[in-house]
């Protein structure tokens, strides 16, 4: 196989708010061995949220955006994780090439182009995992189409403390 080097992701800057939730979608969308991170109900969520924040603003809009954000906090919620443990027990659990083949050779009998894919797919899973909930809120509060506190609890929910905030 021929040596395919991937480009580092990009840095999440927040100083542009529609840029970085845009950075955080073509990561999400880059995504080539983790994919199913975002294929269940938390995931298919955060998606339709980052959807919903880059759309132009109308009522409607943020309408969607209320409905996706209340969508990411009840999967979160149910599912009694913070954002920072979904993504660590998907990346855990995946089932994908990578995690196959590694449990079957070393790693440095694997192909260098499947582990540049999960080097790839690893630094964007931490990025996202230190997603700044209290900037989004921060952001999201600034135009008046969200409510800032929740927002800012969304992504923080903990295991032992979900079911007591609801």
């Amino acid at each position: 196989m021929l040596e395919h080097q991937q480009p580092p992701p990009e840095r999440l800057e927040k100083n542009q708010p529609m840029d970085w939730i845009q950075q955080l979608q073509r990561q999400t969308a880059s995504l080539l061995l983790y994919q199913s991170v975002f294929a269940n109900q938390v995931g298919e969520s955060f998606l339709a949220l980052l959807a919903a924040l880059t759309s132009q603003p109308s009522p409607h809009t943020a309408l969607q955006g209320l409905s996706a954000y209340g969508q990411l906090f009840t999967a979160l919620a149910a599912a009694q994780q913070s954002w920072q443990t979904y993504l660590i027990e998907q990346i855990l659990y995946a089932d994908q090439p990578f995690s196959r083949q590694v449990q079957l050779c070393e790693l440095a009998a694997l192909p260098p182009e499947l582990l540049a894919a999960a080097r790839h797919d690893l630094r964007i899973l931490q990025q996202l995992g230190q997603w700044d909930s209290q900037g989004l809120a921060t952001l999201l509060s600034g135009d008046g189409r969200y409510p800032s506190t929740q927002l800012a609890r969304v992504l923080s929910v903990s295991r032992a403390q979900s079911l007591c905030r609801l």
